[in-house]
């Protein structure tokens, strides 16, 4: 159990209480432990007080209740699921009057892989509940459910339902049915110690927003020092609430608003520029069945020479670094639709070993085997028409990208289903992909993912803008991208570095405003050289 650390308990009971508290107010956390934000908002109190909380930890409730036993405050905690509890016959006296006048909290923080028999409990009574969604997702909607028209609710939660795509349902529930007072986004900062999470600070009064709604924004970057106060304070702005939606909300500051359509307006989409899709690699089903390493490889054509015209370099999204492939050191065996497997003795006997597990299974049944298709058991899942594009010159991709990481490849080679392959050696989109311009970009137009990584799925790297550069221009980014992707000697990587990302930036016609605010600005994991115009 993590609990919510002494400095983001002041700040948040700060932010909840707003302009303060009036006799009798009626306070609630949802999940409150052992009561640390019940017990700041008592401190913070003039007068007497209605401090409502529960949760499913009975040891944590009695600590709580000794900490709350004091004067002046009415204190009421209970045992129990506040995801499942009926509130109207738990506290008649508090929802048969409108409801509570502020709900504040840190709710629990569990992935939807462990929420069991629960989930579907939730998927059918929270709208803001999609496939993936963390449980903090619901408590948002059940505290806005339970506030008064007017009342205030403050939670700390991980960053990632801005952006994320089971975030949706909130996203849209909250920029739809309340006023978003505050969001504070502490990013990295290390505020609970020992753990990975991101977290922010949302504020809301219960209340239909109007066309003039601004959000208070703020920010912080991990080198922020003083109070927590003081940091959303030095690094707050305004966003128009109208902006927001189900969509990734987009908080930028309005000057770098501006500096992204600047850039999105100037560039071609991707797809454009192609003039094709991209393609997805190979989904084979059973990647342990169809992927082999060396001594496999070397046995399988030991046995049986024909067996090297199914194996075919393999690379996985882990193979895939920036401008350059790892050399593979694995081999897929390519037992395409339509292959004479007895034609390969040695193949057909290796994948024997997992026929019941290749088997497809017939549509409505469970069990081992693949998806139900038209596809023998020995063949891959994918019907792989595309398969051409695997033999020539390429760049490629993973789905789930961490930092920038685009990669050219001149040799033949097969990715599989977690990486995208672009059917061009064009090194000019190359060094505009992996620019720290493009990186800016995509950390604010794509999902997150988990742990802040960015998910690059085709429909949006498609839409990626490409500038439509003079071609001297041109030629030099993609000398500069050659050489890089060539291996050079790690002192000149910097340099190689520095020149692709100063021409990209004459490729978008930055001007030096706009590169200093591109740096001040810059998210997490920013790649390349400063760049000089």
């Amino acid at each position: 159990m993590v609990y919510t650390p002494e400095p983001l308990t002041e700040f948040l009971v700060e932010v909840a209480l707003g302009a303060g508290l009036s006799p009798g107010m009626k306070v609630l956390d949802p999940a409150c432990g052992e009561g640390a934000l019940l017990a700041g908002v008592a401190r913070a109190a003039e007068g007497e007080l209605a401090l409502y909380g529960v949760d499913v930890d009975a040891d944590a409730i009695e600590v709580a209740r000794t900490r709350l036993a004091a004067p002046g405050a009415r204190v009421d905690l209970r045992v129990g699921e506040s995801l499942a509890l009926d509130w109207t016959r738990a506290f008649p006296e508090v929802l048969g009057a409108g409801g509570f006048d502020v709900v504040i909290g840190n709710p629990p923080y569990i992935r939807h892989e462990r929420l069991g028999p629960l989930k579907a409990q939730l998927a059918s009574g929270y709208e803001s509940h999609q496939g993936a969604a963390d449980l903090f997702v619901c408590f948002f909607e059940l505290g806005l459910r339970l506030l008064r028209p007017g009342g205030r609710l403050a939670f700390v939660a991980p960053n990632k339902w801005l952006r994320v795509g089971y975030g949706a349902g909130l996203r849209g529930l909250l920029a739809r049915e309340a006023v978003l007072e505050r969001i504070v986004d502490f990013g990295h900062a290390p505020l609970f110690q020992g753990t990975d999470a991101f977290p922010c600070v949302v504020v809301l009064r219960r209340e239909p927003p109007g066309p003039e709604t601004m959000v208070a924004v703020s920010r912080i970057p991990r080198e922020a020092k003083g109070s927590l106060h003081s940091q959303a304070e030095g690094h707050q702005h305004a966003v128009p609430q109208t902006r927001l939606g189900a969509s990734p909300w987009r908080l930028e500051p309005r000057e770098l608003d501006s500096l992204l359509e600047h850039i999105a307006q100037v560039g071609v989409p991707l797809k454009d520029v192609l003039g094709e899709p991209l393609r997805r690699g190979v989904l084979t089903g059973c990647n342990e069945a169809f992927v082999v390493e060396q001594a496999t490889r070397d046995r399988l054509i030991l046995e049986d020479p024909r067996s090297a015209e199914l194996l075919h370099p393999v690379a996985r999204g882990r193979d895939l670094g920036r401008w350059q492939v790892a050399e593979p050191v694995r081999f897929l065996i390519a037992t395409r639709r339509g292959v004479d497997l007895e034609r390969y003795p040695a193949i057909r006997a290796h994948l024997e070993g997992y026929r019941k597990r290749l088997t497809p299974r017939v549509p409505g049944a469970s069990g081992p085997g693949r998806k139900p298709g038209r596809y023998a058991w020995y063949e891959l899942q994918d019907t792989t028409a595309y398969w051409p594009i695997f033999e020539g010159p390429k760049i490629l991709h993973t789905d789930i990208s961490w930092r920038p990481g685009f990669s050219r490849s001149r040799e033949p080679l097969v990715v599989l289903n977690s990486a995208y392959v672009w059917p061009t050696d064009d090194l000019y989109l190359l060094g505009v992909v992996n620019s720290p311009v493009m990186w800016a970009w995509m950390w604010r137009r794509a999902t997150h993912g988990k742990d802040e990584a960015l998910r690059l799925i085709r429909s949006f790297t498609e839409t990626l803008p490409i500038p439509d550069a003079p071609a001297d221009l041109q030629r030099e980014v993609a000398e500069a991208v050659e050489a890089l992707c060539a291996g050079p000697a790690p002192d000149r990587v910097a340099g190689l570095e520095a020149r692709v990302t100063s021409l990209v930036i004459r490729a978008f016609g930055l001007d030096d405003d706009q590169v200093k605010l591109l740096y001040s600005t810059a998210p997490p994991r920013m790649p390349g050289g400063v760049g000089h115009r």
